[in-house]
């Protein structure tokens, strides 16, 4: 990899130029990711790997096929999306099966887009069908639901990602930015964050990958800084206490923040 220069403090912190260590090599396919507890995730279609400081733990479930998505935010309780089958299923911090899985053919839903875990017990989703945001309890039950959100998609391109950080819940899309919502599914606003691979939220920051960058937006302030300049792309960041997590090609590399 080409020398690399950083532009700005990230949290009033400086990145060590010097300090590399266990970068891992991944496969052209292979996604990748990091929890706060710093355990490292690779998903390559139905398998799915959990790389601990203890062992490495598979998962792999051939009946309900390709893994669509996994939420990590609970590592205690992962989200698995198998979009193709139509279902979730909850893995343990050792990728074990919790409980069976939850088929939403059996909820009636039909067009699941996306699924991010609860901090509240349960799940929140995107309904194509209604074009909207919906939350789920433990007890399958809907219990909030946004309206319809076609006026603000109209020109966004993919839906991405959906994510509940703080009390707040993050639709990212491809071409609209980032839509935010309450914990009772209303809109509150969108952010003007568009075209990025990999975003991680923060109280009142984003950090997110954008071509060969790494950038930070701060929500008070409207502003938005380079942190990191690459001449490669970089697809994925993750900042973790003092340690950054970044993927250039097939290696994630792991940087001491000092």
């Amino acid at each position: 990899m080409k020398p690399f220069k950083i532009i700005l403090l990230f949290f009033c912190i400086a990145l060590s130029t010097s300090v590399f260590s266990q970068n891992i090599e991944l496969k052209t396919n292979e996604k990748v990711f990091v929890d706060h507890l710093e355990n490292i995730y690779t998903l390559d279609k139905e398998n799915l790997k959990l790389i601990s400081s203890e062992k490495t733990y598979e998962y792999q479930n051939n009946f309900l096929g390709e893994i669509q998505s996994i939420d990590i935010s609970d590592p205690l309780q992962i989200l698995i999306f198998h979009k193709e089958a139509n279902q979730i299923i909850f893995l343990n911090k050792e990728l074990s099966e919790i409980g069976p899985a939850i088929s939403f053919d059996d909820l009636g839903l039909f067009d699941v887009e996306l699924v991010s875990s609860s901090q509240i017990n349960g799940f929140w989703l995107f309904n194509s069908a209604f074009q909207r945001i919906e939350f789920y309890d433990h007890r399958l039950e809907r219990v909030h639901a946004s309206r319809d959100l076609s006026p603000l998609l109209a020109d966004a391109g993919s839906l991405q990602e959906l994510s509940m950080v703080n009390d707040n819940i993050y639709l990212k899309t491809h071409k609209a930015g980032i839509l935010v919502f309450d914990r009772f599914a209303n809109y509150i606003k969108t952010l003007p964050i568009k075209n990025c691979s990999s975003v991680q939220y923060f109280n009142q920051k984003i950090l997110y990958t954008q071509g060969s960058s790494i950038m930070a937006y701060q929500y008070e302030l409207l502003e938005t800084t380079t942190l990191l300049q690459l001449e490669e792309a970089i697809n994925f960041a993750r900042l973790y206490n003092k340690t950054l997590y970044y993927r250039v090609g097939n290696v994630l590399f792991k940087k001491v923040v000092e």
